[in-house]
């Protein structure tokens, strides 16, 4: 989630250090792979038990994207606003 809420250089930071940049993923890609993962363990709960803490904090006067709300909501990450 942090990932798709970074821009220029600090995207482009998190991008080299998680190993996207050389692997040469693309954000499309990325965005389909992670929802892949969710509707596979959400398709088989008696399989496994996970257990995940996802949130966005955001300050009530910060301006968050309509994109980055859909985002949020598709990865099942409640945004926060305090």
């Amino acid at each position: 989630m942090l990932y798709y809420g970074a821009q220029k250089e600090t995207a482009k930071e998190i991008r080299n250090v998680l190993g996207y940049e050389i692997s040469n993923i693309k954000d499309d890609k990325l965005k389909s792979a992670f929802q892949k993962i969710l509707n596979g363990l959400e398709n088989k709960p008696n399989f496994y038990t996970l257990a995940s803490a996802n949130s966005v904090l955001s300050d009530k006067e910060f301006s968050v994207k309509k994109e980055y709300k859909s985002v949020s909501e598709k990865f099942q990450c409640p945004l926060s606003r305090g």
